[in-house]
């Protein structure tokens, strides 16, 4: 190699707009018209990519109306009207603890429990079955291990297998599923 000097790409370039661009004061390739443009210009836009514009609302919607704010307004149907007023009070009341013997705890929304019965829900007690229902629930391309099998039921029903006993039942699972196969392939 000689010894020259200088770059190897060539002289630097004027940048005649980068004062503009700096202010602010440059004209970008969109902002050029030219005639015969195969695009629309910028005031030609579709109006999807324009700014919002206010517009002046003439109906009776209005948008500061909040319907959790305002006091919910029952009115019996017409034709029920007199029979609400016919029926007595007690006809609507719900006997009191005491006079039940009992006191409901609410455990969910949809159950009860009665006082000093504790707060547990019951003991799950799977049958075979049910654990049949959880091998089949947890194939997913291939038939799970023991382990996988293991860890389904216990988030199922909140019990721990044994390595095992869920070996044992992915066996026999697997061949009672395999079994089912075979049989809606000959029917």
């Amino acid at each position: 190699m000689t010894g020259t000097t200088g770059t190897a790409l060539g002289a630097p370039a004027e940048r005649r707009e980068g004062r503009q661009k700096v202010t602010g004061t440059a004209r970008y390739a969109a902002e050029y018209t030219l005639p015969g443009r195969a695009h629309a210009s910028a005031d030609e836009e579709s109006p999807w990519f324009q700014a919002p514009r206010e517009v002046e609302y003439h109906g009776n919607y209005d948008p500061t109306y909040d319907p959790m704010l305002q006091e919910p307004q029952y009115a019996p149907e017409e034709q029920y009207e007199g029979w609400y007023e016919e029926q007595a009070p007690e006809d609507f009341q719900q006997p009191s603890p005491e006079e039940t013997g009992s006191f409901p705890i609410p455990v969910s929304a949809t159950r009860t429990r009665e006082l000093g019965e504790g707060g547990g829900s019951p003991e799950p007690n799977p049958t075979e079955e049910d654990y049949y229902q959880v091998f089949r629930k947890s194939i997913d391309g291939s038939f799970p291990t023991p382990h996988q099998f293991g860890e389904a039921v216990e988030a199922t029903y909140r019990i721990t297998l044994g390595p095992r006993e869920a070996e044992r039942m992915v066996n026999r699972f697997t061949n009672r599923f395999n079994a089912e196969l075979e049989e809606d392939h000959i029917a």
